[in-house]
């Protein structure tokens, strides 16, 4: 800790740490812990240092792989006691006492826990030995400065309560350094991003650490905690289990074990052991199951320990306190419509990253609208995970802005292909700022593209027609009527008029209608044909035949719930791309369906056909009649033999 050590910590510069920085430093931090006293709740004052927490050693190992890689934000999501805040407050002394200039900030969630951590860092540096030559901390209500270095430490209080001064945090500060400890009790939305703002963006000695137990979807930790998972590049996410503090076990032949660890493993508890060791490696023991079911669910161990009650006792918040992975940090505040479990598995296994981006440009006509490809994430408004195949059966559903639901900001287009025993999403489409007549353009452009008149594909068209829905509906006729009919006919050098010959319309009708597809064009959502359409949407979500691509709309799942008849995203959250997958669904099972399975076009023989040559494609079509041709025979026998025996018995009479 002496000035040359420091000097040789800091010598290199630069975004990316090398390894061998790294590790002095880290080791550097360990011997610092080892002289910190803290005063704790049950032995009195302590020395940090010692054996680390599983939890505190994999958030470390995270900061320095992140410095490593020129990362400087790091996300830490955890359950409860596990020291994490404890670990950040001498890591982020440590760090404005070893990078001269540094402009730092710990951050707390109430004024109360500010005034602890500060006189907790206050007693850490005064009870640091002279052989150190620590830095001198000069300090007064708000902070302190370490003298001869430039460096300092101020104690913000974020509060927990909204409040006119709430977009204050942060500004008028340079911050090169910040600890924010429980960001997810707070409610300062502005002041976060006020925060945000007041951070530094080049300064190579930066860092910037978040810490907090999970909150509701839809919070303000919740929204960080995507944008970081989702901002890789920039931005590091590291979860910590309630499985890596090792007090959170019950020893065998205690009572207690013996009451809550003897049992064997549920199905849901083998699952999620089996998930924990293959997504974060750590192989969770009986004596912490024995823990685990005491902390969130005592009342289904006992005398009637057999009963299959345990996951309806389940106690939601305590699981949100003690989670097994980052998902169940976050919790929904009412009943959660769609399978969170489900929803966690098609992540898994159909969700892809593996798409084309691209991004529109609108012009003063149709034929002026330009596509290029996108550079950045933020700036995608398609993802095509699929071009338009030979054959291929389309919907093509479209949701404007303040359509569906008056709270949806985004407009958003769900491109489905059609089977007769799946749906499948093949190209995503979501933005703001989209004007109803450019929002018409990119529908046309997208059923243009998805009925290929030259691949024989075929593509339905439906829209939400409520509100601007309406002023989308009349610029898609119009330019459909200037395409093939009107002056741009002559003007279209791409046979753009073509657009539509294999585009067909959405014909709405009741459920009850006698003649189904006699009513009007598309579709108006209404609080009693919403339920209906939504509840179709999760039965294929949940029984796997929509199969599910985009990862943005995995999450907008997420956070629709339903409290009585309303379902929709909780908050200010949207579920655009949700309600604009569900008319397509609906589209797909009212108009598509019944004629993919009587041509028996289901997934599995559309991919093996088009992976045949044209003759054994030819010898699959002729079977497959051969089969129809027998199986009709049959049934007509069947039938047949059905009513001679009918007339047996009626003669008998």
């Amino acid at each position: 800790m002496t000035a040359v050590h420091t000097k040789n910590y800091l010598e290199e510069t630069g975004e990316r740490w090398s390894a061998n920085k790294a590790k002095a430093y880290k080791d550097t931090f360990l011997e610092f812990l080892s002289y910190c006293k803290i005063p704790s709740k049950e032995k009195g004052v302590i020395t940090l240092g010692g054996e680390l927490y599983p939890a505190q050693e994999r958030v470390l190992d995270a900061i320095f792989d992140g410095l490593q890689r020129g990362i400087h934000d790091v996300k830490v999501g955890k359950g409860r006691q596990q020291g994490i805040s404890t670990l950040c407050r001498p890591f982020s002394t440590m760090w404005a006492a070893l990078h001269p200039g540094t402009r730092g900030a710990l951050i707390l969630d109430t004024a109360q826990h500010m005034e602890e951590a500060r006189r907790e860092v206050e007693f850490i540096i005064s009870s640091l030995p002279a052989k150190l030559k620590f830095p001198a901390f000069k300090t007064n209500r708000y902070g302190g400065r370490f003298e001869g270095i430039g460096s300092s430490l101020t104690f913000l209080s974020a509060g927990v309560k909204r409040t006119e001064a709430g977009g204050a945090l942060g500004r008028g500060q340079g911050l090169t350094m910040i600890h924010a400890s429980e960001i997810g009790t707070w409610s300062n939305p502005e002041g976060v991003s006020s925060l945000r703002k007041s951070l530094a963006i080049k300064n190579p000695d930066r860092l910037f650490l978040w810490e907090s137990t999970g909150r509701n979807v839809g919070s303000d930790w919740w929204k960080i905690w995507e944008k970081a998972v989702a901002n890789d590049l920039e931005e590091l996410t590291v979860f910590c289990g309630w499985y890596l503090v090792p007090t959170h076990r019950l020893e065998k032949g205690t009572p207690l074990f013996e009451r809550f660890g003897t049992a064997p493993l549920t199905e849901d508890e083998q699952r999620k052991v089996e998930e924990v060791e293959e997504r974060y490696g750590w192989k969770i023991d009986q004596e912490q199951i024995a823990w685990i079911r005491k902390e969130t669910n005592p009342f289904a161990y006992g005398i009637d320990a057999d009963e299959e009650e345990s996951d309806e006792l389940l106690d939601e918040y305590q699981s949100r306190e003690h989670p097994w992975v980052e998902e169940e940090m976050f919790t929904m505040s009412g009943s959660t419509f769609f399978p969170a479990e489900r929803l966690t598995e098609i992540v898994k296994t159909t969700v892809s990253d593996n798409y084309k981006p691209w991004q529109f440009y609108t012009g003063s006509e149709f034929l002026y609208m330009s596509i290029v490809e996108a550079k950045t994430r933020r700036e995608t408004q398609l993802r095509v995970w699929e071009e338009p195949q030979p054959e291929g059966v389309y919907v093509v559903a479209a949701d404007p802005a303040y359509g569906a639901s008056e709270n949806n900001d985004r407009s958003a287009i769900q491109v489905l292909r059609c089977y007769a025993d799946k749906i499948e999403q093949v190209a995503e489409f979501a933005a703001t700022m989209i004007q109803p007549f450019q929002f018409a353009w990119i529908c046309a452009a997208l059923v243009g593209q998805y009925s290929n008149t030259k691949l024989k594909a075929s593509a339905r068209f439906i829209l939400e027609i409520n509100g601007p829905g309406v002023a989308v509906w009349q610029e898609y006729s119009g330019l459909k009527k200037l395409l093939t009919q009107g002056y741009l006919r002559r003007d279209d050098e791409e046979g753009l008029k073509n657009f539509f010959n294999n585009a067909k319309n959405y014909l709405y009708s009741r459920p009850d209608a006698v003649v189904p597809g006699q009513g009007s064009f598309h579709h108006k959502t209404t609080h009693m044909n919403k339920i209906p359409m939504m509840e179709r949407a999760r039965d294929f979500v949940t029984n796997g035949v929509l199969i599910l691509r985009s990862r943005e709309l995995i999450e907008e799942m997420r956070t629709v719930t339903r409290e009585g008849d309303s379902i929709e995203a909780v908050g200010t959250d949207h579920d655009d791309r949700v309600l604009s997958l569900a008319m397509g669904v609906l589209c797909w099972e009212q108009h598509e369906r019944r004629g993919l399975i009587n041509a028996g076009r289901t997934r599995d023989f559309e991919i093996a056909k088009h992976r045949l040559s044209v003759q054994d494609q030819f010898q699959l079509l002729s079977k497959y009649k051969l089969n129809q041709y027998f199986t009709t025979k049959e049934a007509a026998r069947r039938q047949a033999q059905a009513e001679a025996r009918r007339l047996q018995w009626k003669g008998r009479r």
